[in-house]
């Protein structure tokens, strides 16, 4: 009886004449015509272009083309397709033309392997039944680790230890050779690749939190995941073990195919190591090169922040800003934890008028008299209101900075309800102002600044803008105290002080934006190059160069002293999605901030003047200097204004508000809150104009150009309804 060693290569023969004769029929018949030869002709020629003379040798060409091609891959990815990707439309047009064809690529290797190792097996039907029920589980187990890894190199090298493994299982179901040969194979394979994997998830421990929150743990280390030599020692023991499971694999394929283990290493082998050193000495290099620049641009900012560090007189970085967050004020977390847990729903009135639970947003509604009384009601019986009130009464104490994951979303929270808190504060001075008591009004004003000045202790970018827009609501309370004629000239002399000091006050925290944006991003690629150059470099240089590159790119960008100054489209992954946001903030935000602070300055003069003169006079000179003008003062004018307001009435055309599956993932909502959120509300608020009698002080906008305070520009204006006042 035939071994299994004969019976294997025959079966391999006829496999490979069969794609042979098949494949090659065209161009046999083209060839044979010019060079009048049988079809046979062409085999050895084929044979040639695969670098192989034997099944067996394709069979270890295919597995070393698995091995070596996810290196194919990174170092062209990265160094390629990456930066095409970041630079334009066309160019990232490109870029995915060359991710379509290196994915092409990298299953047609696999599909060349499988077909290789498929043929290998004896001709059962059996087999085969098995061997597609395998690949269809390795397809979905591919599909599923693709969508739960979060970096892609753990996704690339996965391809080859899984195709090892499934190959195994088949091989042990239906053995073609000893059983001692597979696990020699398999052991150091599942060893190797066991190491590398806890290595990766060393390094992820340590990146996590300092990369998805950019800050660390108070106190903690970059070794969080692991000792520095542990992973490393685990990398090259990861490596070690992987090279020996290729041999040991070698070795196997060289005895089923009755051919010596050097036989295997043909040129094509050989030809495809030669190009995977040549790909990696290419990478290292280009690691290298990018580590240089970014020491030497962080050098540059190092100076500059020296600056910096002198203004504040102490050294700043992401531990020491967290230090003066802790000594800047008292530390209470059950504090806060109560207070966003305080919901000021208005339930039992929501469930009677469909479509009102978003007048919060309306500090300007217009509601039916019935509607209207029922709404103060509601607002003034609300214990979870009077509870808040109560606790922003006092200056208020710092949360805790539980920078780990499981609290990703409590500082979120925090701010969320800072806003929420300020826009009911609107409406308890509108109905303060409405029943003529100032003094509750003027209350509601300091609870808002109490709210800002928690925020003042901040340095975060996204804390930063909140706090902005709490400072432009705040200035809508000030117009609605003015309009109202209730306030003395003392207070009011009291409030032009304050908004003086606010106004230098806005701009160190400003400054100290800047700076913490710049220490904590940098803190990131500091610990994320540290983590990555320790332990990865061996088998993934292409981190070690795109932390290095953005790295660089970012010390380069804030080298400045204002984020209006950031790049427009600076180099690099972090610097561009941060860019837009930043001089957004630059440009517009802080400008319109300073603006506005300026244009209450101008309301407290003219309403002085009414104080004094008994009527708001035609002009008023020596108004603060416009922000976006230059030199210019803020425009002043007396007469018809259009004003908005939000009419509250029955919704006349129904229609569901269309949310996209896209949208409703983006927002993180469930099927049920998605068709809570789109469906028809029963009522709506309706945008109207009113034109009235006041008086309008007005910036030009981030345009530079005057639109008269027109609505429907970008002009920044403040209106005061001179309602029958002389």
């Amino acid at each position: 009886m035939p071994s299994h060693g004969v019976i294997l290569r025959q079966n391999v023969v006829n496999f490979w004449q069969s794609v042979l004769y098949y494949t090659t029929n065209e161009i046999n018949t083209t060839y044979c015509k010019k060079n009048s030869c049988d079809n046979g002709t062409m085999k050895p020629l084929l044979r040639k272009i695969f670098f192989w003379d034997e099944p067996a040798q394709g069979a270890f060409f295919g597995l070393t083309l698995l091995v070596t091609l996810p290196r194919f891959f990174l170092t062209i990815g990265y160094d390629v397709i990456l930066p095409l990707f970041m630079q334009g439309d066309s160019r990232r047009s490109m870029a995915l033309y060359l991710v379509g064809g290196l994915a092409i690529l990298l299953f047609g290797a696999l599909l060349y392997a499988l077909v290789l190792f498929r043929h290998l097996l004896p001709q059962r039907r059996l087999a085969k039944v098995v061997f597609i029920a395998i690949f269809c589980v390795y397809v979905v187990l591919m599909v599923v680790f693709w969508d739960f890894v979060p970096t892609g190199y753990e996704r690339l090298w996965i391809f080859s230890p899984v195709v090892f493994v499934v190959f195994s299982v088949i091989y042990m179901l239906y053995p073609a050779g000893k059983l001692r040969d597979w696990l020699y194979a398999v052991g150091p394979l599942a060893l190797g690749w066991a190491a590398l994997c806890y290595n990766s998830v060393l390094n992820a421990r340590a990146l996590s939190v300092p990369v998805l929150m950019k800050l660390p743990l108070h106190g903690m280390s970059v070794s969080t995941g692991g000792s520095p030599w542990l992973m490393w020692t685990l990398t090259v023991l990861g490596i070690l073990l992987l090279g020996l499971s290729y041999l040991l694999w070698g070795r196997l394929i060289a005895k089923l195919g009755g051919l010596t283990v050097r036989s295997l290493f043909g040129r094509g082998v050989v030809t495809l190591w030669l190009i995977f050193a040549f790909l990696y000495l290419v990478s290292a290099v280009m690691a290298l090169d990018a580590e240089h620049e970014y020491r030497n641009a962080r050098a540059r900012l190092l100076y500059r922040q020296r600056e910096l560090d002198a203004y504040w007189e102490m050294s700043v970085n992401p531990q020491t800003l967290e230090e003066k967050y802790t000594q800047s004020g008292r530390i209470d977390q059950s504090f806060w934890d109560e207070l966003v847990a305080l919901d000021v729903g208005f339930t039992a009135l929501n469930e009677q008028y469909d479509g009102i639970d978003v007048i919060v947003g309306f500090h300007n509604a217009v509601l039916p008299p019935e509607i209207y009384e029922q709404w103060k009601s509601a607002f003034a019986e609300s214990p979870e209101l009077l509870r808040m009130e109560q606790m922003l009464d006092e200056r208020l104490p710092l949360p805790e900075r539980k920078y780990v994951l499981e609290h990703a979303n409590l500082y979120e929270a925090i701010l969320s309800k800072c806003r929420s808190m300020t826009r009911l504060e609107l409406w308890r001075v509108r109905l303060a102002l409405e029943g003529n008591d100032i003094l509750s009004a003027q209350k509601a004003l300091q609870r808002i600044d109490n709210i800002s000045a928690f925020l003042q202790h901040d340095y975060s970018l996204t804390a930063g803008l909140v706090w902005m827009a709490i400072e432009q609501m705040r200035s809508l309370v000030l117009s609605q105290i003015l309009a109202s004629g209730l306030s003395d000239e003392q207070w009011l002399r009291g409030q032009e002080d304050f908004l003086q000091q606010k106004e230098s006050t806005a701009h160190a925290v400003y400054q100290r934006l800047i700076l913490g944006e710049a220490a904590n991003m940098l803190h990131v690629i500091d610990t994320c190059e540290q983590q990555t150059s320790l332990s990865q470099f061996l088998i993934f240089p292409e981190a070690c160069y795109f932390y290095a590159r953005e790295g660089a790119s970012l010390a380069r960008c804030f080298f400045i002293s204002d984020f209006a100054d950031f790049p427009e489209k600076p180099t690099g992954i972090f610097a561009g999605m941060l860019a837009p946001a930043l001089r957004l903030t630059g440009t517009k935000m802080f400008p319109k901030l300073i603006a506005t602070l300026r244009i209450s300055r101008g309301m407290i003069a003219a309403e002085s003047t009414r104080f004094r003169n008994g009527r708001y006079p035609d002009t008023l000179d020596d108004l603060p200097i416009d922000p976006f003008s230059g030199d210019g003062p803020l425009k002043y004018a007396v007469g018809e204004v259009e004003i908005v307001e939000k009419h509250f009435q029955p919704n006349e055309n129904p229609s569901p508000i269309g949310i996209t599956p896209e949208l409703q993932k983006q927002l993180g909502l469930t099927d049920e809150q998605a068709a809570e959120f789109s469906r028809p509300r029963k009522y709506v608020f309706e945008t109207e104009w009113r034109t009235v009698d006041a008086v309008q002080i007005w910036s030009v906008g981030p345009d530079g150009i005057d639109d008269g305070g027109l609505r429907s520009t970008d002009d920044i204006r403040f209106v005061i309804p001179i309602q029958g006042k002389p």
